[in-house]
């Protein structure tokens, strides 16, 4: 099994520590997804910059969350089940 290591601001390659910054202003803490994925600064940037454009996108904060969560479902992903459940959680949807 493959093993990744969790950055944090202090072991984050340097052009992704701004990446790291921003994760932690928006929710308060670095997601593990977040601390993997700085290994490659250009990976985080990626998934930052998709994020944001999906949620600037026509849909409602609730519709977006259910379709996080229906991917994560389709996909049987153990991590992202449980993290989309939380954000939605954070974001006031108790129930979707």
């Amino acid at each position: 099994m493959i093993s990744f290591k969790l950055h944090t601001l202090d072991s984050a390659p340097k052009a992704a520590k701004k990446l790291l910054e921003k994760s932690n202003k928006d929710y308060g803490m670095i997601p593990s997804m977040h601390a993997v994925l700085s290994e490659s600064p250009q990976a985080l940037e990626a998934y930052q910059s998709l994020y944001d454009l999906f949620s600037n996108s026509s849909l409602s904060k609730e519709q977006r969350h259910v379709v996080w969560l229906t991917a994560s479902v389709t996909n049987a992903c153990h991590y992202c089940v449980p993290a989309h459940s939380m954000v939605a959680s954070m974001d006031g949807f108790e129930k979707i």
